[in-house]
């Protein structure tokens, strides 16, 4: 995670915005290095934190984009719809709770 990261800083990589919303662990609006130390030394130390809560909804993401993602409007009767998440720190997806 902190490789795709490191290679999204470089220009070598495109994330979609969950994926960005996921790497920006310090919750600065915007990726930068101190990005995937944290999430390096959240590996090598597990009682690390960040700022970032645990799991992350899709949304926009930059400069005043709200962290809770999409506003979800619920009306009377049933409706079914997909919320997108990752854990925070995980870009590639790979983590399964």
């Amino acid at each position: 995670d902190a490789l795709l990261v490191q290679r999204f800083l470089l220009g070598s990589l495109s994330l979609t915005n969950l994926q960005k919303r996921a790497a920006d662990v310090n919750l600065s609006n915007s990726i930068t290095v101190a990005d995937p130390l944290a999430i390096k030394r959240k590996v090598l130390v597990p009682s690390y934190s960040w700022t970032a809560p645990a799991f992350i909804f899709d949304g926009p993401f930059g400069s005043g984009a709200a962290l809770q993602g999409y506003p979800v409007s619920v009306a009377s009767g049933l409706g079914t719809g997909s919320l997108l998440m990752l854990c925070s720190g995980d870009v590639n997806a790979s983590y399964v709770p």
